[in-house]
């Protein structure tokens, strides 16, 4: 009984020292002032949300690399690349055509006339949206249609 209890105590004792070490490994989320998002970014929203203020920004550090969300104040979320490359924007009203490749948008247009875009996204060399449907289009980085994804 006494080899159980420190047996016990033991993987206590580990289980808190790994929580530990993975919660003070993990990314830094920092809010910070508007001012301190880089200058792409911030003409990025003045340009397709010129009548929105943004509410919040959070810098998130991890140990390869920065990036920005950003909070509109009609709920809009914009995530941004260190360089300040919009690599995501997700809403739960439609999106600014402006946002969207018109490549994208016609063919959604032309495919889903009764649908609207709520969600876009950059990811590597494919692009995403995910219609207020629920249905998510796959497309290449040149906007060609690739799959519905059901994932």
């Amino acid at each position: 009984m006494k080899n159980t209890q420190i047996k016990f105590n033991m993987l206590t004792f580990l289980t808190l020292f790994l929580t530990i070490f993975i919660l003070a490994a993990c990314d830094k989320d920092e809010v910070i002032a508007e001012a301190e998002l880089p200058a792409s970014a911030r003409d990025f929203v003045a340009t397709h949300f010129p009548e929105q203020t943004i509410s919040q920004v959070v810098q998130d550090k991890d140990k390869k690399s920065v990036s920005f969300d950003v909070v509109l104040d009609n709920g809009i979320d914009l995530d941004f690349k260190e360089d300040g490359t919009c690599k995501s924007i997700e809403g739960l009203v439609q999106l600014r055509d402006s946002v969207i490749p018109e490549d994208i948008l016609a063919y959604v247009n032309a495919k889903y006339p009764e649908n609207v875009i709520i969600e876009w996204e950059l990811e590597g060399n494919k692009r995403e949206v995910q219609l207020n449907s629920g249905i998510e289009l796959k497309f290449n980085i040149n906007g060609t249609f690739l799959r519905i994804d059901n994932d």
